[in-house]
């Protein structure tokens, strides 16, 4: 029993493995975070239409960029809409056309095929014909890892999974959800950057008490962050939360990431401007910044040296691994 119990100069001998961190592509973010760490989970909320999905999203592309691989789960969305949020977030605006009659972006064929070839077996986006239950889930993003190499798993989001056991509450149910999670994540030395609605309120910001569900989510993550819009809404909720007056030079962007725990660093409460392009649906860390992706120049991979593994549905019918 004694062994359980370890010195300090025991515990510096063993030479922790460092952080092996995968930058976002915000500057100021990744300098406040240092990147997402692989082994731990984050968690990403926001008010409806403050653009936490897309900001996720275009973490997404952004590590595609970086030779990453990524998988991604919406509930919400299918896998057409996500697909074609990410070819505008790819395209930029220098290549999407407008239609005259409505409010409305597009990416020709063309680009698309450019832009397909380029992410080739980097980017994956589950199919929602499979279900929503997380243990089948779990199962499939065990087998990407293995025969593919996922490294950031992102589940979007966190009320459109089916976690619910017989017998159960809720906030049992969330505990143990985020436990394996956690465990998945350590195991398969993977990323898993959890989206989550937060819970009506009634005045105020939105803090990291009001996510959805059990207060074990806050608990239990690594990162917290939050996506603000800069509304007026949220100039009003400002006023009240830092003080901040009429023509402060904080709301002269589209949205601000507030990161509300960093377990391992010195970042909570970091405030970050982001600044959101309507044609390409980019967030920005500078008004006048024009990231030109990999496809521009050709730099493309053999997306045929994989097969998808799907399988059939019975391939689907697994236990939850530990």
């Amino acid at each position: 029993m004694v062994n359980a119990a370890q010195r300090a100069d025991e515990i510096i001998a063993e030479n922790r493995p460092a952080r092996e961190l995968m930058k976002s592509g915000y500057k100021h973010l990744d300098y406040a975070l240092g990147g997402f760490a692989k082994g731990e989970v984050s968690v990403i909320s926001g008010t409806t239409g403050s653009g936490k999905s897309s900001f996720v999203s275009n973490v997404m592309l952004n590590l595609v960029d970086a030779n990453r691989k990524v998988l991604m789960y919406s509930g919400e969305m299918s896998k057409y809409r996500v697909i074609d949020w990410m070819f505008l977030q790819a395209a930029g605006v220098d290549y999407v056309e407008k239609r005259k009659d409505m409010n409305y972006y597009s990416v020709p064929d063309k680009t698309k095929v450019d832009i397909s070839k380029w992410m080739g077996d980097r980017l994956w986006i589950y199919n929602n014909d499979y279900g929503n239950n997380y243990r089948k889930i779990s199962c499939l993003i065990r087998k990407m890892v293995d025969v593919v190499g996922i490294e950031l798993v992102v589940i979007d989001n966190l009320m459109t999974l089916d976690i619910h056991s017989t017998g159960r509450s809720e906030n049992e149910d969330q505990k143990e959800f985020l436990g394996k999670l956690q465990s998945l994540a350590k195991q398969k030395n993977i990323h898993i950057m959890l989206v989550a609605h937060p819970k009506k309120h009634d005045y105020g910001l939105i803090r990291l008490k009001h996510i959805a569900g059990s207060m074990n989510i806050g608990n239990l993550v690594d990162t917290a962050i939050c996506v603000h819009r800069v509304n007026h809404d949220f100039k009003n909720q400002a006023k009240q939360e830092f003080g901040w007056k009429d023509g402060h030079s904080m709301y002269d962007c589209s949205a601000i990431i507030e990161i509300w725990k960093d377990r391992e660093g010195s970042s909570t409460d970091s405030l970050i401007q982001l600044y959101f392009e309507e044609g390409s649906k980019r967030f920005k860390s500078y008004p006048n910044e024009y990231v030109r992706y990999g496809w521009e120049s050709g730099r493309f991979v053999d997306a045929n040296q994989y097969v998808i593994p799907f399988g059939d549905k019975e391939e689907m019918r697994f236990s939850w691994e530990t």
